[in-house]
């Protein structure tokens, strides 16, 4: 065998490689693809609808909270009852 032949030999065995290459990457892209759909398919909790009520202090203008204390207070008295 010469060295021509052996050249093509080698072109024609990396032109298929190159070709299997890219048949792999295109069914690795799709099942990545597909993959990453489902995960965006998941459900999610949606929030209330704001229905629009308002402290009857805040419509007054008179504001409760005066301090940092009775922020605080009040803050920690929504999650610690």
């Amino acid at each position: 065998m010469s060295l021509k032949e052996e050249i093509e030999a080698m072109m024609a065995k990396i032109e298929e490689l190159e070709l299997e290459l890219a048949m792999h990457k295109a069914t690795m892209g799709k099942w990545i693809l597909a993959s990453i759909l489902k995960q965006r398919k998941m459900d999610v909790l949606k929030s209330k609808e704001f229905k629009g009520t308002r402290s009857i202090d805040e419509r007054r203008g008179s504001i409760e909270i005066r301090t940092w204390e009775v922020f605080q207070k009040k803050l920690k008295k929504q999650f610690y009852p």
